[in-house]
């Protein structure tokens, strides 16, 4: 009985000092709790102070965004512009898809874009739904004749172009300086090539052969035009008398092309059943030379030659892989000067279609105005009209973006036009706006000088030269020439 009484005592004893064990512990957990600094509970507010907030990273402020307080955004900076376009689509030339956005003119240049908005002064044009492309460049062009005598441009800035490169085809000027002084301040930037046929012609008459004597008169000359700003030399070898010029003598012109940085234009010697062997020849020159090569108005022209237009593209890009600068034009209609006077077709809308689609053909004219303005093919008044309304819209063989970069980044590039042929800060504001839906193609083969519709504003070098379709009389188009080296 003692024992079990011993036991007891024993029992609770311990059970007690559990007890109090347990006790002190958590009162030492509470405590050491209080003196932990609070890391989420609010400080005191102090008057004028707004609580921090935990960020995480993936809650950190992105720099790109305007700037926000709470869930207010602040506004960008307004810019300092002359003309301010408001909410268009921006198709930018580079052939990345459209996004919304304003554009902003200063002087000759852009100076911004996207999310910005004007300062006072600036006029602001709506443009709700259009399109703010860059100002389109034909690189192949006969109208140095139309410019020559001062026409106001009306039928190419109603096509959106604001840039011409004319003197193709072995056809152009014997004084490249005096030209450009008579294409400067026109409606639109005017380039120029050298042209085969005016050269030989200075010191040679048609029948004759080209001596060693000769072509270095012809290499003198070509290299003066050049240093005078001629962006490089056109060929017509199918064409009298460019059709007697031969390989060497060729490739010894093209020497000088290239040594002055510039292109060769060739309008190959057969567009019919021999070209795949004249595409050859150019691309030979091409080689021998080190020049950078333009393949003219492509096409394999006539039905018994439609079936060769795959294996031309494919030579266009198995020499392209070799290393030889080349790339091509195409025009986008089924009939060419060839054709005049007749109801043929000569090429396959399936094959200009083709052409459209590969990456190394730009859009480009070929079109030819008389000093007058009188065109006898529509695609003087309307080519870059009928690719976007036709092809782009009504057919969609040809994304938006796609076809506006091979009007402008595409030949820019072959142009060495490092200010042109995209919208960005610090370009050259040519820059063309327009609704698609509302594009009309209104020249016809039987009614070739029809004017386009469509083309709502044109600006050139900064200066509003199309307004609501409509001539401002505005000539802030320059001479262009052949970037320095």
């Amino acid at each position: 009985m003692f024992v079990s009484r011993r036991v007891m005592l024993f029992l609770g004893l311990i059970a007690l000092i559990l007890l109090v064990l347990s006790l002190f512990s958590a009162c030492s957990e509470k405590s050491n709790l209080a003196a932990q600094p609070q890391t989420t509970a609010p400080v005191a507010e102090q008057p004028g102070m707004v609580p921090d907030m935990e960020q995480t990273d993936t809650e950190q402020p992105d720099a790109k965004q305007p700037e926000q307080i709470g869930t207010k955004q602040i506004a960008p900076d307004p810019v300092d512009c002359d003309y301010f376009l408001e909410g268009g689509t921006i198709v930018d030339g580079s052939g990345d898809p459209p996004y919304p956005g304003n554009l902003a003119i200063k002087g000759e240049e852009i100076v911004a874009l996207g999310d910005c908005r004007p300062a006072p002064g600036a006029k602001i044009i709506a443009v709700p739904g259009m399109i703010v492309a860059p100002g389109f460049i034909d690189i192949h062009t006969h109208t140095e004749n139309y410019w020559a005598a001062k026409g106001d441009g009306l039928m190419i800035l109603n096509q959106g172009i604001t840039t011409h490169i004319t003197g193709n085809c072995g056809t152009s000027v014997n004084d490249i300086s005096g030209f450009l002084l008579l294409a400067d301040h026109k409606a639109i930037n005017v380039g120029i090539l050298s042209g085969y046929k005016n050269l030989r012609r200075l010191f040679a008459a048609d029948n004759k052969k080209v001596s060693p004597d000769i072509l270095e008169k012809m290499k003198k000359r070509l290299n003066a035009q050049m240093t005078a700003g001629s962006f490089g030399l056109s060929l017509g070898l199918s064409y009298y008398p460019q059709n007697q010029a031969g390989f060497e003598e060729l490739v010894s012109l093209a020497q000088v092309v290239k040594n002055k940085g510039g292109f060769l234009a060739v309008h190959i010697r057969d567009e019919y059943s021999g070209v795949l062997k004249a595409f050859e020849e150019i691309v030979n020159i091409s080689n021998k030379s080190g020049v950078s090569l333009q393949y003219s108005h492509i096409k394999a022209a006539g039905p018994d030659n439609w079936n060769k237009m795959d294996e031309l593209l494919a030579k266009l890009h198995q020499a392209q892989g070799s290393g030889t600068d080349i790339s091509s034009d195409v025009y986008g209609y089924t009939w060419s000067s060839w054709d005049f006077g007749t109801k043929q077709e000569s090429i396959a809308e399936e094959n200009v279609i083709k052409a459209l689609k590969d990456p190394l053909v730009m859009v480009a004219s070929d079109s030819g105005l008389s000093a007058g303005g009188v065109a006898q093919h529509p695609r003087a008044y309307a080519n870059n009209i009928r690719i976007l309304a036709h092809y782009v819209r009504d057919q969609k063989e040809l994304s938006l973006e796609e076809a506006i970069r091979k009007m402008t980044s595409l030949p820019a590039k072959r142009l060495n036009l490092e200010d042109r042929g995209l919208l960005a800060a610090g370009k050259k504001a040519d820059i063309a706006v327009f609704s698609l839906d509302d594009l009309r193609e209104n020249a016809t083969r039987l009614d070739p000088n029809q004017i386009c519709q469509g083309i709502s504003y044109v600006f050139v070098n900064g200066g509003l030269s199309l307004d609501q379709g409509k001539l401002t009389g505005i000539n802030s188009g320059r001479a262009l020439r052949k970037p320095k080296q």
